[in-house]
């Protein structure tokens, strides 16, 4: 029985030594390949240097940086003497490592360049249990105190040629309930909680989402998301358990569209937004083309569209919620006859028109995944038509996190699809706390050996997330179908998913913009969107006074264009990058209202917003804010 995550790696390297594992480009070159053999050396490396530092089982080690070949062998060389990482992304503040690294008690800490070196110099008063700082790219760092990833690879390497096997004992001592890693994510009130996910936490995933995929030793992956994601990383230990190989790229359009040409991968997992991307360069260009072109086309997608839905109906693909849904007799035969009547128009589509537009993807794309928020459903239906399989899946930190995913054989559209092995799901109606049967909306609750072991130094947030009976409540609002597969539908809590994958809190934004003597109220939204938008009620006395209007009448106020540059101002100047706000936090589009939000309406009779309310009065006037960018 396999116990660790390295332990599943180390297997993998004894039957696939020679083939390649990463693949990285430098300096704009091609791709660079580094066998499993070489990376798993690296690995070990790493792990002995750190040992000779001192760390070692239960210590817990920080590392800040983005995707990279020496963050992966980092990960796993920390994770292989028993210790626990403590991952963030390059965008990390000095703030936000301030509170991380004395509260996650890392005594030691990894930082990918100058940059990240520079914000640790800026706190590390702040965080004295660090006993070591390594940087991984030391360039402009010409300084003697400065640890770099070179010399402490170097000193584990050195050990190991005089035999030093410490790394592979320590591996050996690792039990499954052991922690692996401590994750930090956004927290109801914008305080970030420690995630803390065990060996078999993670080994659960990677056991179960191989069969799901398909995946393979022969499958190539284009790496997009952050590694040190939850999603991202449970996906490069997937793959890395099955001899795949991964390519790192960014989500740069430009730098992506180029990586994909060039690697042709099998295999990719991005969040909505790159889909969105995707979906959208398409239709673009197929807007550029000649107008006779260019209506071929639309006939071809519209005939290609109505056989997929008809191909989807007869394969048992569509959601059904209630058992009167059911398509039955005459659904199937209408299917069929639109299958028949759209087969020559959906031939000519599948020779001359689907494999250009599948080309965008490389050509040899088998499956891709999709998860971090919901998927469109337009977006769903457009690449289901031209014959590219997404897989969605849903989960979050907490459940290590994929807990329900499409898979090759049983992929019903519009839903994240069932539950993994051993994972249960349920929905609970808020008001009664009652199991709900399918078909009906209510929080989704998850229970299984993916559930973490707990926030780090937070029992009380630990019991108000899980049950006693191990019941994770989501925050999330979705319905089952009748065949078992989910399908989220909304927020319970008030954290906003933007089709990035980013999370955020809405309360320290909405409290900012509430500093502007020209803003009343405000409730920011985007969910599943590219951006935030927000909902502004004037100060109508205050603005009208500014502008010059004559009267301060509400819907004056918030009619007049004078105004609406004012405020839009106003947010400029309170949500940015010098206020301390990270560019996906930024609010760039607004709507002004003319009615105040009021008590037992859109907000409690404590004065708290019911931000489920707010959207749907105000329903119409949110789908404004983003129709121009669909």
């Amino acid at each position: 029985m396999i116990r660790s995550i390295p332990a599943r790696v180390a297997e993998s390297v004894e039957r696939f030594r020679g083939r390649p594992a990463l693949k990285v480009r430098r300096d704009g070159g091609p791709f660079e390949t580094i066998t499993y053999g070489e990376l798993w050396e690296e690995v070990l490396e790493v792990a002995t240097g750190l040992v000779e530092l001192g760390v070692g089982p239960g210590d817990h080690v920080a590392l800040i940086s983005d995707n990279r070949p020496e963050w992966i062998a980092t990960n796993l060389a920390v994770l292989t003497i028993g210790a626990a990482d403590v991952p963030r992304g390059g965008d990390t503040t000095p703030e936000e490592l301030a509170y991380i690294l004395p509260h996650s008690d890392a005594v030691a800490a990894f930082f990918e360049d100058r940059r990240q070196w520079d914000k640790w110099e800026a706190v590390r008063e702040r965080a004295p249990a660090v006993r070591h700082a390594v940087v991984i790219d030391p360039e402009g760092l010409a300084r003697d105190d400065v640890l770099s990833y070179a010399e402490l690879r170097g000193r584990g390497a050195a050990r190991r040629a005089e035999g030093d096997r410490q790394a592979e004992e320590l591996m050996g001592r690792i039990a499954p309930e052991d922690l692996a890693t401590i994750i930090y994510t956004s927290g109801t009130t914008g305080t970030p909680k420690g995630v803390m996910l065990t060996h078999a936490n993670m080994l659960h995933n990677i056991r179960s989402v191989p069969a799901l995929f398909h995946l393979t030793e022969h499958d190539r992956y284009l790496s997009i998301l952050p590694s040190w994601h939850s999603f991202e990383r449970i996906i490069e230990y997937v793959l890395l358990s099955v001899g795949a190989s991964l390519a790192y790229s960014r989500p740069a359009r430009p730098v992506l569209l180029k990586d994909i040409a060039e690697e042709r991968p099998t295999f990719i997992v991005a969040v909505p937004r790159i889909w969105e991307a995707l979906y959208q360069g398409i239709m673009t260009e197929l807007r550029k083309a000649p107008p006779a072109r260019r209506r071929v086309a639309q006939a071809l997608l519209g005939a290609a569209r109505a056989h997929a839905r008809a191909r989807n109906r007869l394969a048992g693909r569509e959601p059904i919620f209630e058992e009167g849904e059911d398509p039955g007799a005459w659904g199937r035969l209408t299917a069929h006859l639109v299958k028949l009547v759209t087969g020559g128009l959906y031939a000519v589509a599948e020779r001359i028109l689907l494999p250009r537009l599948r080309a965008v993807t490389g050509g040899h794309l088998r499956a891709a995944v999709s998860g971090g928020a919901h998927l469109p459903p337009t977006v769903d239906e457009f690449f289901d038509t031209l014959g590219i399989k997404i897989l969605e899946g849903y989960g979050l930190t907490e459940t290590a996190p994929v807990a329900c995913s499409r898979s090759f054989d049983r992929a019903v559209i519009h839903t994240v699809g069932r539950p993994l092995p051993e994972v249960e799901v349920k929905i609970i109606d808020p008001e009664t706390g009652g199991t709900l049967p399918a078909g009906a909306k209510g929080v989704v609750h998850i229970r299984g050996p993916n559930i973490m072991a707990g926030y780090y130094k937070d029992p009380e947030a630990t019991r108000q997330a899980v049950d006693a009976e191990g019941w994770l409540d989501t925050g999330d609002l979705g319905r089952l179908t009748v065949g078992g597969d989910l399908q989220i539908v909304g927020r319970a809590k008030d954290t906003i998913v933007l089709s990035s994958g980013e999370n955020l809190e809405p309360d320290p934004i909405e409290a900012r913009l509430k500093e502007s003597p020209y803003i009343a109220q405000v409730c920011v939204v985007g969910h599943d969107e590219k951006n935030l938008g927000a909902l502004i009620v004037p100060n109508a006395e205050a603005v009208a006074r500014t502008v010059g209007l004559a009267e301060e009448d509400p819907e004056a106020v918030a009619a007049h264009p004078e105004a609406h540059r004012l405020i839009k101002g106003e947010v400029r100047r309170l949500v940015s990058a010098e206020g301390g706000f990270k560019p996906h936090e930024h609010v760039t589009t607004i709507a002004l209202l003319a009615s105040e939000f009021t008590p037992g309406r859109e907000l409690t009779h404590t004065l708290k917003m019911r931000r489920g309310v707010i959207h749907d009065l105000h329903a119409e006037t949110i789908e404004k804010l983003y129709r121009r960018g669909r």
